[in-house]
C-alpha cells in the first residue's frame, strides 16, 4: 500500500506512522504458553526482575501463578540473580512500562443509533471500539509530545483495557457488550496505554542483548491498578501516586479505569541527592540517613536537620502534584481515596505532607481525601499479567 503523506501536518504523519509500524514485530512472536516466564520493570535508577511459574492445563486456577525467584540491579544482573534463586531462565519475557515511557488515557465514546429498533451487530461494536482506539491514538500523539517536548515522538500502543460498555444507561460487562440487543444510545469506554516507539525499540534490543523473547507488554500503572483494586474493578476509584527513583506516577482511577496519567520528574533518588548536596552526605550516608528518617529511628535533633533539607524537594514534590491535577481536563470532581506506592512511598513523612498540603481543601474531591500508603503492592504484581494470559487463552 501507498501511503500519499503529501498533505498531512506533522501530527497526521505521526499518527499514520504509528499506525503502519508496529516495533512489536521486531520480537519472536512465541508459539504457545510456556510454564513459566519472566517479568520486567526497568525502572529509572534499577530493573527488577521476577520469575514465575504458570498453572498447567485448563482446568488448574490462574491463582496458581507463583513467584519462583526475584532480582534487582542492571538489567542482565536482575535476571541472573531471579534465575539463580528459581533454579531456571524462562525464555518469555512480560515487561512493564512505566514512568516517562508510558502514556495512560481512558477514552469514552457515545453514539446515537439511528435505527434504535434494529439489533446490535458485532460489526458496530467493532466500528464503536476502532473509533475509540483512533481517538485516543490522535489524544496521544497530541499530549505527550506536548509534556515532553519531544515533538518527533510516535505513541505506540501497548495496552488496553475495556471498561463497559452501555445501552441506553444499562451497563454491560467487557466480556459481553451488547451485541443482540436494540436500543438508541450505545457507548462504550476504553482505557489504552502509549509507549515511544524509540523507547520500545530500544526495548526490543535490550531482550535480544538479554537472551529473552517478549511473551507480553503491559503498562505497569493498569498493573497497580488490577493489583489494588483486588478484583472489585469496578468500585475502585482514587488518585495513585507511585513514587519510583526518578519519576513519580500519577494516575487518576474510575472504575478500574485509568483515566490519565502523568509522570512528574520527581522521585526518591530526588530526596536522597537533596540530603547529598546540603548535607555533605556521600551517597550510602544519604540513603541511610533518609531510611532512618522515614522510619522515625533518629533522634529529634537529627532528624529536623534532615527535614529542612528535604523541605524544597518536598514542596516541589506536593507542587507538582498540585499542578498535575489541576492540568486534568475533562474530569469534573477527584475520588477522596489517595493511595501512595513505589519504594518512595516509604518516606511516610510524604503522606504526611500530603494530608495538610491546602491542595486537599481546594480541589474538588467528591469529599474529604484520605490518604494511604502501600508498599505491599509493585513490580511483584506482574503476575496478573500472566494470570490474564493464561485465562484468555484457556477460554479461547
Amino acid at each position: 500500500m501507498i501511503w500519499d503523506l503529501s498533505g498531512a501536518s506533522n501530527l497526521e504523519f505521526r499518527i499514520l506512522y504509528s499506525a503502519m509500524f508496529n516495533p512489536l514485530n521486531f520480537f519472536k512472536k512465541i508459539p504457545k504458553q510456556p510454564e513459566n516466564f519472566i517479568a520486567l520493570d526497568f525502572g529509572t535508577t534499577s530493573t527488577k526482575a521476577f520469575i514465575f511459574s504458570l498453572p498447567a492445563g485448563r482446568q488448574a486456577s490462574n491463582e496458581q501463578v507463583q513467584l519462583l525467584g526475584k532480582g534487582k540491579g542492571t538489567p542482565s544482573e536482575a535476571v541472573e540473580q531471579a534465575a539463580d534463586e528459581a533454579g531456571l531462565r524462562p525464555q518469555q519475557a512480560v515487561v512493564a512500562l512505566g514512568g516517562q515511557n508510558c502514556w495512560s488515557l481512558t477514552t469514552t465514546i457515545r453514539l446515537n443509533r439511528p435505527h434504535p429498533e434494529k439489533e446490535i451487530r458485532p460489526d458496530e461494536i467493532q466500528k464503536l471500539n476502532e473509533q475509540i482506539f483512533k481517538t485516543a491514538q490522535i489524544k496521544a500523539a497530541v499530549q505527550m509530545p506536548q509534556f515532553t517536548g519531544d515533538l518527533e515522538l510516535i505513541p505506540q500502543l501497548i495496552d488496553s483495557e475495556t471498561l463497559y460498555y452501555k445501552l441506553d444507561g444499562r451497563v454491560y460487562s467487557p466480556g459481553r457488550s451488547a451485541t443482540g440487543e436494540g436500543g438508541q444510545v450505545l457507548e462504550a469506554s476504553i482505557s489504552t496505554a502509549y509507549s515511544p516507539t524509540a523507547h520500545l525499540q530500544q526495548l526490543s534490543k535490550t531482550l535480544k542483548e538479554l537472551n529473552l523473547d517478549l511473551w507480553a507488554v503491559s503498562s505497569l500503572m493498569f498493573i497497580l491498578v488490577k493489583a489494588l483494586a483486588n478484583g472489585r474493578p469496578k468500585d475502585f476509584n482514587a488518585l495513585i501516586l507511585d513514587i519510583g527513583g526518578e519519576i513519580t506516577d500519577l494516575a487518576v482511577v474510575f472504575g478500574g479505569g485509568v483515566w490519565g496519567s502523568v509522570p512528574l520528574p520527581i522521585g526518591g533518588e530526588t530526596f536522597t541527592d537533596a540530603l547529598i548536596k546540603r548535607l555533605a552526605f556521600d551517597k550510602k550516608e544519604a540513603k541511610e540517613e533518609k531510611i532512618a528518617y522515614a522510619k522515625r529511628q533518629i533522634r529529634e535533633e537529627r532528624s529536623l536537620k534532615i527535614e529542612k533539607a528535604l523541605e524544597s524537594v518536598k514542596d516541589l514534590w506536593l507542587s507538582g502534584v498540585e499542578t498535575a491535577l489541576q492540568n486534568f481536563e475533562g474530569i469534573k470532581t477527584f475520588p477522596p481515596r489517595i493511595i501512595l506506592t513505589g519504594n518512595g512511598a516509604r518516606l511516610e513523612q510524604l503522606k504526611e505532607h500530603l494530608s495538610d498540603y491546602p491542595l486537599m481543601k481546594t480541589l474538588p474531591f467528591t469529599s474529604p481525601p484520605t490518604v494511604e500508603v502501600r508498599t505491599d503492592i509493585g513490580p511483584q504484581d506482574m503476575r496478573l499479567v500472566g494470570e490474564e494470559i493464561w485465562r484468555e487463552s484457556n477460554e479461547s
